[in-house]
């Protein structure tokens, strides 16, 4: 896939229902490369072949987390899943240090050594 070729959609929860579908039925057919998409996407859709899954802001609990990225490696296939963490974030590194522990995936650097990621389980405050 060269640069000039992708073909993005996005799918928010703020469109309709029939606006979703459309742009979820159009990725499907494989019409676009990229979706962006909030938690909406994260449960209930069937889409294959999907080889990546960026979280641009992480969720707030761990089991949206392991939602999204469960859109990738389906059907005993591999797939790649990227998160940007930032200082706000801290609330869930001491669950995704677990979570990453526990399904045997490198658990980086930085968020193993950070005090949130020792410290239990945080509560958000939103």
């Amino acid at each position: 896939m060269t640069r000039a070729s992708v073909v993005k959609q996005s799918l928010p929860g703020g469109k309709s229902q029939d606006i979703r579908e459309e742009a979820l039925n159009g990725f499907k057919a494989g019409n676009y490369d990229i979706l962006v998409a909030t938690d909406v996407a994260g449960r209930g859709i069937d889409v294959k072949d999907i080889d990546l899954v960026v979280n641009y802001e992480m969720p707030f609990v761990i089991e949206n987390y392991t939602h999204r990225i469960g859109r990738t490696g389906r059907a005993g296939r591999a797939g790649n899943a990227v998160s940007f963490l930032e200082a706000s974030d801290q609330d869930i590194f001491w669950d995704l240090k677990n979570l990453l522990t526990a399904s045997n995936q490198t658990v980086p650097g930085e968020l193993a050594r950070h005090e949130a990621s020792k410290a239990g389980a945080y509560t958000r405050s939103h």
